[in-house]
């Protein structure tokens, strides 16, 4: 990760996480919560360790939320 940080590669994982050790952790686990399905595919290993240490499984829990839409001030939100 610090490799591709360097780089300028795109990664799953915000390169900010790169920094230090803690920084990392918080990342891998934003990710973990709120893109699981994506971490499990791309890194295994990190998923799997972030399952054991807090014993759960959010790729279980729904599907991947969509993004929101483009929402500005005074839209309608749908309503008719």
């Amino acid at each position: 990760m610090q490799q591709a940080a360097f780089q300028g590669e795109a990664t799953l994982l915000n390169t900010y996480g790169a920094t230090n050790p803690a920084e990392f952790f918080a990342v891998a686990t934003e990710h973990f919560f709120e893109q699981p399905q994506q971490l499990a595919e791309q890194h295994p290993a990190l998923f799997a360790e972030l399952q054991r240490y807090y014993r759960i499984n959010p790729a279980e829990w729904r599907p991947e939320a969509e993004p929101l839409p483009d929402w500005k001030p005074g839209r309608d939100m749908g309503r008719t």
